[in-house]
Parts: structure tokens; sequence; C-alpha cells
């Protein structure tokens, strides 16, 4: 005889949300907030300098913050759509809309991370290869995140300024990049994660922005610290970019998670079933696990002895989620399947 489990605990979905747990995902909508805020500023003050010094470099960068933009309100609607308690239309949540969400921003960083790789390496090839061998457009263009860097060949601009909201927006970056990444790994968020790498990339964009600046005071040529500098960003960009995009294919393909989180939940199922009135009498029959956003789906199958009543079923699962939600430290839609012990 076979038991679905279908009471609120079970099924409803909406319930994962009012856990003490999910309580906390204000920080997530926090540190996007903040980072959107610093992008708006940065673009606005460098707009200003650049319009008042007329330098295009710093023009380039102020748009290069804009286009930020469109990606911290990707990453800010995605957040808050996933976050949704669960509807009849939607069982189980809005997790797949951080999946795609993630897609879509671990993919265009993958495509800039390629093309900022693919136009560095050419310039460096029109500056060390024969001209007979290779044939290059005359000026060559860095891909910075999002947007065309021209090479630094206006330095008009006051390099005390440039210095200036270089250095600030590294500080910027770098803290939005630290406290996202923290905020992901403690919610296992894909879509936070790849903000986190797309603010490391703007900062490490500024460093080279640095480079240039301080290189021209020294050196007469820097256009090669440019082109050296978007090849380093490129090779450190493309990697995660294309892990988390594979990561983000995988959740919407409803790929089983990886053996050691599942074995970490099978072993809290089995803590509970090794307790002194369940040893012996029960056993778990199977356990799969998929992830949807941050929210893990959990379906267990227990055998029970043939005696059990709805109640003792009932009370066992009760159990089993707590010690699972409890040691994990995730949001869990468990689903329980009873199977009596005389039918098994």
């Amino acid at each position: 005889m076979e038991y679905l489990m279908e009471h609120p605990q079970t099924w409803d979905a909406s319930a994962i949300y009012q856990t003490p747990l999910c309580e906390r995902h204000d920080d997530d909508v926090y540190v996007t907030q903040v980072g959107l805020y610093a992008n708006l500023i940065m673009a606005v003050l460098k707009g200003v300098c650049g319009f008042m010094l007329k330098s295009k470099t710093m023009m380039a960068d102020s748009i290069h913050s804009t286009t930020d933009l469109l990606s911290d309100i990707m990453a800010l609607v995605t957040v808050k759509w996933s976050l949704r308690p669960a509807t009849p239309q939607f069982p189980y949540g809005y997790g797949k809309i951080e999946s795609l969400g993630a897609l879509g921003m671990s993919a265009t960083l993958l495509l800039g991370g390629t093309t900022m790789g693919y136009r560095s390496l050419c310039g460096l090839a029109a500056r060390l290869l024969p001209a007979s061998l290779f044939h290059a457009p005359k000026q060559v263009s860095v891909r910075m995140g999002n947007f065309d860097r021209p090479s630094f060949a206006d330095e008009t601009m006051s390099s005390m300024l440039v210095l200036g909201l270089s250095l600030t927006t590294v500080a910027i970056k770098e803290w939005l990049y630290r406290e996202t990444r923290r905020i992901a790994r403690e919610r296992k968020s894909v879509v936070l994660a790849s903000n986190a790498i797309h603010h490391r990339i703007d900062s490490l964009t500024e460093i080279v922005i640095i480079a240039v600046v301080l290189g021209v005071r020294v050196m007469q040529d820097t256009a090669w610290l440019d082109l050296v500098g978007g090849l380093c960003i490129s090779l450190m960009a493309v990697q995660p970019a294309a892990e988390l995009s594979i990561s983000a294919l995988y959740e919407l393909a409803d790929r089983s998670i990886g053996n050691e989180m599942r074995e970490s939940i099978s072993d809290l199922v089995r803590e509970v079933l090794g307790e002194p009135a369940y040893k012996g009498a029960i056993d778990v029959a199977s356990l799969t696990c998929i992830k949807s956003g941050r929210l893990l789906i959990v379906d267990v199958g227990i055998t029970v002895p043939g005696h059990w009543l709805v109640e003792d079923m009932t009370y066992l699962e009760q159990k089993i989620r707590i010690r699972v939600e409890t040691g994990i430290k995730s949001m869990c839609n468990i689903r329980f399947h009873m199977v009596s012990a005389v039918n098994s």
C-alpha cells in the first residue's frame, strides 16, 4: 500500500517562503540595489567630467557604467521575481526565473569576455606582427565589460581626476564583488554569482585605466598596456562566465544536484531514521534532488512498517523536514513518498 502524503506542509511550496531562512532574502535585494545606485552615480560623475574635460575615454567609461545599470536591473528584477511566493499556477515557486536571469547575465559576460580577448589579440598582433602578415584596423579598441573603450590616445584629461574616480570605482566594485559573492554563496544563487563576477571585471577594468594613466608619465606609448590588460581581463572573465552559464543551463534542464549535496541530504535523512524509535523499522527507498533557482526540490521515498498510521508518517515527515532544512541551510521543498514494507 502506497501513501502519497498531500497536506499543506508537504505540498504547499509557498510555506517554504515563510521560514526564518527566507526572511533574510532582503540582503539579495539590498546589495543589488547598492550596485545599481553606485553605477548610476559613477555614470553621472564620469559623464560630467568627461564632458567638461572633453575626454573621450572618460565619456566611454561613463557609457560603460550606464550599460552596467542594465545588468543590475536584470539582476534586481530576477531576484525579486524569483522570491515571490508560490501560486496554484506555479506550485514550486519562481526559482526558474532566477535560472533564466543567471543564464542571460553569464552569457553576456561570456560574450563580452570573448570579444574583449579577440580584439585585444588583434591589437597585439597588429603591433607585433609585420604588416604584410596581418592587416588590422588602424585604430583598435578593446572590449571592456559591455562597451568598446578606445585606446588611450587622448590624454588631455586631468590625471588626478581620472585616478580619483578610477580608485573610487575600484573600491566600490571590490566591495560589491565580495559582498555579492558572499550572499550568492549563502543563498546558492547563480544570478548573484554572475553579478559578482561582473563587479570584479569592472574593478579590473578600472585598474587597467589606472595603469595606463600612470604609464603615460614614464613612457610614450601606453596603448599596449590597454591591450594586454584587456586580454588578461578576458582570460579571467571567460572561465567563470562559462561555468555559470553551464550551471544555469543544468538548472533549467532539471539536472540532479551534485553528489556531495545529495549525500549530505541522504545522511541527514538517515540520521532521523537511525534514532532508536525507528532503527531497523524504516529505510530510504529513493532520493532525488533538483535545483530551481535557490530552492531545492527533494523527493524522498521511505519504506515504513505496514501497521503505521497516517499520523505516524506525518510526524516522521516533520522531523526529517526540520533536520534537512536546518542541516543544509537552504530553502527546501521536500516531498515524501511513504511505501508500506508489506508491499515493497
